[in-house]
């Protein structure tokens, strides 16, 4: 089964578009140009995040864990990527209006602007399914897990850690 090929939405740095379009793994931005894209801090109620490890097979950080997230399609707002993203890699169907977005980020170099968001899932006994492509597998970690996972070089990390410590507080304060 061959994949579909992805077409992203070019912004400037005020997230504009620009009216112009990439495609994925025949990317080709300038200076000033990024895509966007979503990552999603998935949390139980005593605290701990669902990481996953990315499949072996990936291009980039292959055997790393993470978060769930990915790129935004042409057209579609970080919101509905981020929701898509967690449904397409887990298999947990999260409304765009729950998610709830703490922090952009934005990576010059790499040309990608993140929006990162968090959910509260209510059973940490969840039922996922696992793309197979994406995640070899997934656990709930503490914060001392994520943070020997970084010491360790094991866990792969676009800035979003700071998003991780503002989701604890607020997490704290509810």
């Amino acid at each position: 089964m061959s994949k579909i090929t992805e077409f992203w939405d070019v912004y400037d740095i005020t997230r504009c578009k620009s009216g112009k379009l990439c495609q994925r793994d025949n990317e080709v931005l300038v200076g000033g140009e990024y895509h966007l894209a979503a990552l999603v801090w998935l949390f139980n109620r005593q605290g701990q995040a669902l990481l996953q490890k990315r499949a072996s097979t990936k291009k980039l950080y292959p055997g790393y864990w993470s978060i769930t997230g990915g790129a935004a399609l042409a057209g579609e707002s970080s919101r509905a990527c981020a929701s898509r993203e967690v449904f397409e890699e887990l298999g947990i169907k999260i409304a765009e209006n729950e998610l709830h977005k703490v922090l952009e980020l934005c990576f010059p170099v790499r040309h990608v602007m993140f929006d990162v968001f968090y959910y509260v899932i209510d059973d940490e006994k969840i039922d996922c399914s696992l793309q197979s492509d994406e995640v070899d597998e997934i656990m709930w970690a503490d914060e001392k897990v994520i943070h020997e996972l970084l010491v360790g070089h094991q866990f792969y990390d676009v800035g979003t850690m700071c998003a991780y410590n503002k989701i604890l507080t607020l997490l704290k304060l509810s």
